[in-house]
């Protein structure tokens, strides 16, 4: 690809497109939650495994387009069912 710039142009444009899809997809789910929790259909365990699954999207496309999509956070925050906390510092 450094010898065909508009092949990395190409690849870029690609992985921006598949990210954003991606995102998309994820708030198609989130409305389709927030209806199913107004209708009081839906159950905690649902609410909670979305919340995991959406966490999840954004550290990947934090990952994936940095610049785009990352943060100035240099550690990552988990809280267990019992309400402790075990986070994860690094440096870069």
């Amino acid at each position: 690809m450094s010898d065909k710039p508009e092949l990395r142009e190409a690849y870029e444009q690609a992985k921006s497109d598949g990210i954003h899809y991606t995102l998309d997809a994820v708030e198609d789910q989130c409305k389709d939650m927030i209806k199913s929790a107004n209708d009081k259909t839906a159950n905690l365990n649902s609410i909670k495994a979305l919340d995991i699954f959406v966490k999840h999207k954004q550290f990947l496309a934090s990952k994936l387009s940095p610049k785009t999509f990352g943060s100035d956070q240099n550690k990552l925050a988990l809280t267990n069912n019992k309400g402790e906390k075990f986070e994860i510092e690094w440096s870069k």
